[in-house]
């Protein structure tokens, strides 16, 4: 129930991270420029991730910074109800701004695992690099429900991307009905979400991933490395109680992997260090 934006952070710099947030009712005052759920801003470098933003006026997430952006794992639903601009605001939205003042590497922006439900007319996920300001992004993996049948085109209206941007893997699938303005639903999501652990990280040999009692019924758990090739797949079923699955990884290569939890009620990702 914020005025204005519900997380910024400018000016940082070096390593930020905003995770595990839920930011709901945000932008109220509907003032342009002021009503985003999370803005990563200008001269800052961040990893956006395991954030739930909803029923806003404003752009879900925002990026403005420099270096590698990282928007993983989000869950965005019913952002950009401003009444200022009648095809409303983006899920995502992310510019290429210089700093005048400091000298920053440019943008490398990395979109993966996210789910955006109920994108407004103007896209879900807009960047500009009008500034040549932007070497690269990957925009793979997200997952997108709308409110009626897409068209065959669904991405060229909501994946609006300079010339060059990478678009892989993504896909509609509404894997939780939710209610435009379910803000119970949404946070019962959270707070599952952030029960869901994966530890140890880094880990060397055995992997525990705890199951919260919430997730119940067949789910698939898979691992995969940093370019998408799946090295790792489970399926399972799972009754009401909490559960710990051990995964043995000693035999993968050492370095940054991402593993993800899906049932027909969610899609849970984490990102691993293997050493």
């Amino acid at each position: 129930n914020t005025g204005w934006d519900g997380i910024q952070l400018s000016n940082a710099r070096n390593g930020c991270l905003i995770f595990g947030n839920t930011v709901t009712n945000f932008g109220l005052k509907d003032i342009d420029g002021q009503r985003a759920g999370i803005i990563s801003g200008g001269n800052t470098n961040s990893k956006v991730y395991n954030n739930i933003v909803s029923n806003g006026k404003g752009n879900g997430i925002q990026f403005f910074g420099y270096g590698v952006l990282v928007c993983q794992n989000n869950t965005i639903l019913n952002v950009g109800n401003t009444s200022t601009n009648i095809n409303g605001e983006q899920s995502i939205y992310g510019s290429d701004y210089i700093n005048h003042v400091e000298i920053n590497p440019k943008q490398e922006i990395i979109i993966n695992d996210n789910t955006i439900s109920y994108p407004k007319k103007i896209g879900a996920i807009r960047f500009w690099n009008t500034n040549n300001n932007s070497d690269t992004a990957n925009v793979v993996f997200n997952k997108f429900c709308f409110t009626t049948a897409p068209p065959p085109d669904w991405q060229a209206q909501n994946l609006l991307l300079p010339a060059g941007f990478v678009n892989t893997a993504n896909v509609v699938y509404c894997n939780s009905v939710l209610s435009l303005n379910d803000d119970v639903r949404v946070r019962e999501l959270a707070r599952v979400n952030k029960s869901f652990l994966v530890f140890p990280n880094p880990v060397k040999d055995v992997l525990n991933i705890k199951i919260p009692k919430e997730l119940v019924n067949e789910y698939t758990i898979t691992i995969a490395d940093c370019v998408g090739n799946i090295v790792y797949k489970k399926q399972g079923k799972k009754g009401r109680l909490l559960q710990t699955d051990l995964i043995d990884i000693k035999k993968m290569a050492a370095g940054t992997y991402i593993l993800q939890f899906s049932n027909k009620d969610q899609t849970i990702t984490r990102e691993l260090l293997k050493l």
